[in-house]
């Protein structure tokens, strides 16, 4: 009988948990991070600082790589960083996207800030190797900022994802399964694990005044880490799509993002 009632209280407990993390989630996000596209692709030019002709020739560029390879090259512009650090602003939008493959953890986003003259490319750890911070600073200094200062930003994007490109081929081949994963049933102890883990979680969030700790320093964890760390996130149209016809979404879970990258401006 005692048994019964404590399974009863702990279904109550998790339900009202699983409730009530979406609301944290989002109010521990930056408002400024834009939510990704109902329809997702690798060009987000929000601040448009590209005509359609150009988000064209390079989102069919990227998706080509992207088929080849699996890693996911992907452009974002935006207006303003909200007064953001631009480096945190690439970070969380990574990981509320979950660019890049689960497994391989092999995205690559390059931001820009039209307004604050930003730049900053962040590789996942998965293509930290190829891309490392040296050599994102590289590609922005030499590719980006001369283009930039003088608005050629599509000449700028072109041959920074040409960089990024040659440095990662090969790193990874396109072999992730199109079939999803069957879900699971959940036993009682992992449904424990879980209201457990997540009362450490936001214990320690609420503690340590929404810190994370980075090989780039310190920064604010806001509700990404949610999104692309602990539950995994889930974005994008349903898994891998291998086929030429369009971007299929980014892979669920994916993200790897922890900081790393270079930032500059022009």
């Amino acid at each position: 009988m005692r048994q019964s009632r404590y399974i009863k209280q702990i279904f109550i407990l998790s339900i009202y948990l699983l409730l009530v993390i979406p609301v944290f989630a989002q109010s521990g996000e930056h408002k400024a991070i834009p939510d990704l596209p109902s329809t997702p692709r690798l060009v987000n030019d929000f601040a448009d600082m590209l005509s359609p002709d150009e988000e064209a020739l390079l989102e069919t560029k990227l998706l080509q790589f992207e088929n080849e390879s699996s890693n996911e090259v992907t452009i974002v512009t935006v207006s303003n960083l909200d007064g953001m650090e631009v480096s945190a602003y690439a970070l969380e939008l990574g990981r509320k996207w979950n660019i890049g493959k689960e497994k391989k953890k092999n995205g690559v986003l390059l931001l820009a800030s039209k307004d604050d003259r930003k730049i900053n490319i962040s590789p996942g750890y998965g293509l930290s190797g190829v891309l490392p911070d040296i050599t994102c600073g590289r590609i922005i200094r030499q590719y980006m900022v001369p283009d930039f200062k003088s608005q050629h930003y599509y000449q700028g994007f072109d041959k920074a994802t040409t960089a990024i490109i040659a440095a990662s081929k090969g790193e990874f081949t396109n072999d992730e399964p199109n079939a999803t994963t069957s879900k699971k049933g959940f036993t009682l102890f992992k449904l424990i694990f879980i209201i457990i883990a997540l009362m450490i979680y936001f214990f320690f969030r609420r503690n340590s005044g929404n810190m994370y700790v980075s090989r780039r320093g310190y920064g604010s964890m806001g509700g990404a880490w949610l999104g692309g760390g602990l539950l995994g996130g889930g974005f994008g149209g349903g898994g891998d799509d291998n086929s030429s016809s369009g971007f299929g979404g980014f892979g669920g879970g994916g993200g790897g993002f922890d900081g790393g990258g270079a930032s500059g401006s022009w």
